[in-house]
């Protein structure tokens, strides 16, 4: 499961096009520019790398709704040995 989420990082990262593809169509957009401004704006959150600041970016999206910042600390919730063992096997292609 880790390295199907790993490479698909990878591929939301190098596809641009594929990825406000998937967008319109589970999102069931019409509009590609609102579909590209969403892909655009999620991006940077969507890295293959397992840090403090990553997990906070994508905290502070799923909790965009709260109009307040994540009161924890993300390192109390990094368990990185599967992540680690997910790069291994896919040549290690970590990128930021």
């Amino acid at each position: 499961m880790t390295k199907a989420v790993v490479k698909a990082l990878y591929w939301i990262r190098a596809n641009r096009d594929g990825s406000i593809d998937v967008i319109m169509r589970h999102g069931k957009l019409e509009q590609r520019d609102i579909a590209a401004n969403l892909y655009d704006l999620m991006r940077d959150a969507f890295v293959p790398a397992l840090d403090p600041e990553g997990v906070m970016k994508r905290a502070e999206i799923e909790i965009a709704l709260l109009k307040e910042r994540p009161n924890f600390k993300p390192e109390q919730f990094i368990d990185d040995r599967f992540f680690k063992a997910a790069l291994r096997s896919l040549g290690s292609r970590q990128t930021k």
